[in-house]
């Protein structure tokens, strides 16, 4: 094995609760990398931030640079999610669920999806077929600019530098 040149990118410490739930990761790497996990009473995760961890690894310093919260209902399925960029909501979504714990806001699965997924960005519902079966997938509504090109397209720079003749 050659070893010459290697470079340790990241060394990670863990850290749990009496629950065995993992509580934190710390990077010792890369710092400004760790991240910080809470939980509920009955134990699901329902928080994750991502930043350099305090002395007592209990806390974020300062603004974390990814936040990620998940509200939960009785039978685990997400309410609410939250998401976070420096400080800055990136999403922040609330979803209905049927009581066959799916995305939708009846208990019929061949119909056509409700509005069970609302917030901004605004996401399209999933579809389920008759059997409860999911068909379509939740997903972001697409947005198209002033010359119909996809907003988040990978090719928009080029997209956007087109001039029509």
């Amino acid at each position: 094995m050659n070893n010459h040149g290697s470079t340790i990118k990241d060394r990670l410490q863990y850290g749990y609760d009496r629950n065995s739930s993992r509580t934190y990761k710390q990077n010792t790497q890369a710092s400004t990398m760790s991240e910080l996990y809470g939980y509920d009473n009955l134990n699901p995760l329902t928080a994750m931030d991502r930043g350099t961890l305090n002395a007592n690894k209990d806390g974020i310093t300062g603004t974390a640079a990814r936040e990620e919260d998940w509200t939960l209902d009785p039978t685990g399925n997400w309410t609410g999610y939250l998401t976070k960029t420096t400080g800055t909501t990136d999403l922040d979504q609330t979803r209905s669920h049927n009581k066959a714990n799916e995305i939708d806001t009846d208990n019929n699965h061949a119909n056509t999806p409700g509005n069970a997924i609302s917030g901004t960005p605004n996401w399209s519902d999933p579809a389920y077929d008759a059997a409860g079966n999911m068909t379509t997938l939740p997903k972001p509504s697409p947005c198209y600019n002033a010359r119909r090109c996809l907003c988040s397209s990978p090719r928009f720079a080029r997209c956007m530098s087109w001039r029509p003749r």
